[in-house]
């Protein structure tokens, strides 16, 4: 089980992900593929990759907080 109570950056955690406050680090680690290989700058088409760059920011972001084992 993973503890998010403690704070995080705005916009992390894991509603980022799609995920309840109660998910599994495999849950997290798999949730974390699926968008990041949705999201990657480098698989959408030019004129998505703003955006597609600060979600998968945010989406690695939240990921690094959320298998953080403090």
């Amino acid at each position: 089980m993973i503890r998010v109570g403690r704070p995080a950056a705005s916009g992390c955690g894991p509603r980022t992900l799609g995920l309840k406050r109660t998910a599994s680090k495999r849950e997290v680690k798999k949730a974390y593929h699926k968008l990041a290989k949705l999201h990657h700058p480098d698989k959408v088409p030019p004129d998505k990759k703003a955006l597609a760059d600060r979600k998968f920011k945010r989406i690695a972001r939240a990921y690094e907080v959320l298998s953080d084992e403090q």
